[in-house]
């Protein structure tokens, strides 16, 4: 809110030109609004009229009523024990009190109440002129006045917005940690799911190279066993060629012939039974390498799944030091943020700071009310940069915000 201000005393205070007594005359009828005798301030000056001069023109400049001037003080009451007798006293008493306060206030400081009770001519011309001096300097100056309250309404109403934006960004700020802290447990998550595919993957690599140690067991295995069945072939054809040289040194008898034969049939027989029993285990063992082949498979998938796991791995460590990356980033930011806060904090202080000095320099000096003016809009430049960076420190929360999401 603005802050309404007294009239303030010029800079030329007490060095003022001293008027002629017709234009002292024609001023005062102007301000009261009302005819004045133009020979009251003809010598021998009249007390009276003097005085009622006086107190007219203390009512219109004060913007008093004569109801003001009759009002005795509160605490004053108790003593008066008949209020109507003291009446005159108490009006004339007032009247002084703001008369010579009035003076003082606009640079005469040697007026008295004989100035009153014998008015002398130069002093009286003097305190006139005085009196129109500031009268007209408030009049030129009210305008400029009411400027500079519409400027410090306007300083209100950005500073109260300034405020407003401040509070947002610390709402986004919040929101910026409270995203961050979910996506620092979702991380923490997923490092703990990870440690525990590890674990995993190190049990499937220990049951690997278990299982690699069998399937090299069992290729030994297979082929010892067709050495073996390779040496039973050699022998089933070492026994056709036995049976081909028998058969060419057949004896001609019958019944000897016959004997041979079946001991050939039997012999063949048995040599037959053999090669059942060794294509049997033949079979079997063609089955087990089968079975070995389907587990080396599996195994080879597991080896792929570990792969996969392996790099699943490396991309959470990358996405881990991403984080990490970005984290700092984002503290980075935040430090800025606070920084920011810091300087708005500061900028505050000093606004307040110049609207102080703003008060007591109209109070005391009003050309230098420029100067402030001058200060307040470099103020304002600052502000504006500092809502620049701002954006600025949004818009890279905002692309830190986007790269940990991703």
């Amino acid at each position: 809110m603005a802050h309404r201000r007294e009239s303030t005393v010029p800079s030329n205070a007490g060095t003022f030109p001293i008027l002629p007594a017709k234009e002292i005359v024609a001023v005062v009828q102007e301000l009261l609004g009302k005819a004045v005798d133009p020979m009251i301030l003809s010598e021998p000056l009249d007390a009276s009229k003097i005085h009622d001069l006086y107190k007219d023109i203390v009512l219109a400049a004060l913007d008093l009523m004569p109801e003001d001037l009759e009002t005795p003080v509160e605490e004053a009451k108790a003593c008066l024990e008949h209020e109507t007798i003291h009446k005159k006293s108490v009006e004339e008493l007032h009247f002084w009190r703001r008369l010579s306060a009035f003076l003082s206030k606009i640079g005469i400081h040697n007026f008295t109440y004989r100035d009153l009770t014998y008015p002398n001519y130069k002093r009286t011309r003097r305190a006139l002129s005085g009196i129109i001096n500031f009268l007209k300097f408030s009049e030129e100056r009210m305008g400029l006045h009411l400027e500079e309250n519409m400027e410090t309404d306007a300083l209100d109403q950005e500073s109260d917005q300034l405020d407003g934006e401040l509070e947002m960004l610390r709402e986004e700020l919040a929101k910026v940690k409270a995203e961050v802290e979910a996506e620092r447990e979702e991380s923490a998550a997923l490092w703990a799911s990870c440690q525990e595919k590890s674990k995993i993957v190190n049990e499937m690599n220990r049951k690997q190279a278990v299982m690699n140690g069998f399937i090299k067991e069992k290729k030994v295995r297979n082929g010892k066993a067709q050495t073996e069945f390779n040496q039973l072939k050699q022998q089933v054809l070492a026994r056709e060629d036995d049976a081909r040289h028998l058969e060419s040194q057949i004896v001609r008898s019958p019944a000897k012939v016959k004997q041979r034969l079946r001991n050939l049939e039997n012999q063949i027989e048995n040599d037959r039974k053999a090669i059942v029993d060794a294509e049997s285990k033949w079979q079997n063992k063609e089955n087990r390498l089968s079975a070995i082949l389907q587990i080396e498979n599996d195994v080879n998938k597991n080896i792929q799944l570990l792969l996969e796991a392996d790099q699943v791995e490396e991309a959470m460590l990358k996405l881990q030091d991403q984080f990490k990356e970005n984290k700092m980033g984002l503290d980075d930011c935040q430090q800025r943020k606070r920084e920011l806060h810091a300087n708005w904090e500061h900028l505050s202080r000093l606004i307040s700071n110049v609207e102080a000095n703003v008060q007591r320099q109209e109070q005391f000096h009003l050309p230098k009310i420029k100067t402030v003016q001058d200060a307040l809009q470099k103020h304002q430049i600052i502000i504006r940069s500092l809502q620049e960076e701002a954006s600025i420190v949004e818009a890279e929360c905002r692309m830190k915000e986007n790269q940990i999401k991703e």
